[in-house]
C-alpha cells in the first residue's frame, strides 16, 4: 500500500510539473501526441514535499529502524527493538539505526556494496 501510494503521489507531482506555467497543458505530451524537442528536463521537486504531507512519509519513519535492527541485531535483538520501536516509541526515537551493510568512501553505508555483480549469476 505504501508503495502504491508514493506512485500515486509521484505520478500527481510530475503531472503537476508538466501541466503548470503558460500554455503548459496544451503541450502536454497527452495532448500533442509527441514530446516538445524545444522543452527542457524538468526537475520534479514537490515530490519530496508532497511525499512528507502523505501518511506514506508518517507510516514509513515509524519503522526506518526496524530492518537495521534485525541486521546489526539478530532475530532477538531485531524483535525486541522492533517491538519497543512499532508498539511503544512509534518512530519517535531521536536516532536512524545506520545499515550494517559495506561503506564507499564517504563512509556511507550503501546495498550496493553488497551486491554482486550480475556477471556472477546464470
Amino acid at each position: 500500500h505504501c508503495a502504491l501510494k508514493s506512485g500515486i503521489v509521484a505520478a500527481e507531482s510530475v503531472y503537476e510539473a508538466l501541466t503548470s506555467g503558460e500554455n503548459a497543458e496544451e503541450k502536454t505530451v497527452a495532448t500533442m501526441g509527441e514530446v516538445d524537442p524545444e522543452e527542457g528536463p524538468k526537475e520534479i521537486t514537490e515530490y519530496a514535499n508532497a511525499m512528507e504531507k502523505s501518511w506514506v512519509y508518517d507510516e514509513l519513519k515509524e519503522v526506518r529502524n526496524c530492518h537495521d535492527a534485525f541486521s546489526k541485531w539478530g532475530v532477538g535483538g531485531g524483535l525486541l527493538y522492533t517491538g519497543i520501536a512499532a508498539h511503544i516509541t512509534k518512530g519517535k526515537e531521536p536516532w536512524t539505526l545506520s545499515s550494517p551493510v559495506g561503506s564507499n568512501s564517504d563512509g556511507l553505508k550503501t546495498d550496493a556494496k553488497a551486491t554482486n555483480p550480475a556477471k556472477e549469476f546464470e
